[in-house]
């Protein structure tokens, strides 16, 4: 299974590394473990790795501006103060120098237009002979078809939720959720999901398990399974990230899956538990 470090962290380490930047995720591929990163788009159309759409959490508060309108003269006067940021190529370049691992790059709901994708696909077919080794995901499905005809043979996915939660946290998500039943029954571009299990909340009190419910399914109908850990929801209140011990009880239930990958901010720790069998 491939386990993805969340934005290259582990919370577990002892280093203090700033998420989404190239001392993180080289911290995590030294290690053997894949990474997930956000994309943002400057104003001068460069590709930069940050979750946040505004500019106000790294730079601590020193500009508050939002990325689409910074251009690299804008913010380059805080990188010494605040940390580099990682551009889009750098982060490739970390595939070409770590070949078995996997990258999962984030494009959320805000930026699918086809000028990002486009500013996407420049990005990466440079490096179109690591496509194996990429999944871009979260994409709907008119994005996802863009980019796969400019990029033939990399991974794509779209998040797949239970239908409650499509209900639940669409305008969270920003339009980018769909059932498993929609992807299912309509051929697309994907050859990936990305299954989505917010929390374990179902209609009336019940319960539910969108991982048992769906992989299989996927599974049988020749895609590639990426799923994320439950602390990744721990600000929805997944139960299943109460604790430590309540996480490795989970993770126990996801391992018998058999899933492609799983995408979490304790890849050490979940290594080292699917490791001991």
């Amino acid at each position: 299974m491939i386990v993805l470090s969340h934005r290259g962290l582990d919370l577990e380490r002892a280093e203090h590394l700033r998420e989404n930047s190239l001392a993180s995720f080289r911290w995590a591929m030294t290690r053997g473990f894949g990474v997930e990163l956000d994309l943002q788009l400057t104003a001068d159309s460069e590709l930069i790795v940050t979750h946040d759409l505004t500019s106000e959490r790294w730079s601590q508060g020193k500009t508050v501006r939002p990325w689409s309108a910074l251009a690299r003269a804008d913010f380059s006067a805080f990188e010494g103060e605040c940390g580099a940021l990682c551009t889009m190529p750098e982060a490739l370049a970390l595939v070409s120098e770590f070949p078995s691992v996997t990258m999962a790059i984030h494009v959320k709901g805000q930026n699918q237009s086809d000028v990002f994708i486009k500013a996407l696909a420049k990005a990466l077919m440079p490096f179109h002979q690591f496509f194996s080794r990429l999944l871009v995901f979260d994409l709907k499905v008119a994005p996802a078809g863009l980019l796969r005809k400019a990029c033939p043979g990399i991974g794509l996915a779209p998040s797949v939720a239970h239908v409650f939660d499509v209900q639940r946290f669409q305008s969270v998500a920003q339009g980018t959720l769909y059932s498993p039943l929609e992807i299912l029954s309509h051929e697309g571009p994907y050859n990936w999901v990305w299954l989505d299990e917010w929390d374990r909340r179902a209609v009336d009190g019940k319960s539910k398990a969108l991982y048992e419910e769906t992989t299989e399914t996927f599974l049988s109908h020749g895609f590639n399974v990426a799923l994320i850990s439950p602390e990744l929801h721990k600000g929805e209140k997944h139960q299943d990230a109460e604790n430590l011990q309540v996480l490795e009880k989970r993770w126990r239930e996801i391992l018998k899956l058999k899933v492609n990958a799983i995408c979490t901010d304790y890849p050490a720790r979940f290594s080292g538990l699917a490791n001991a069998g």
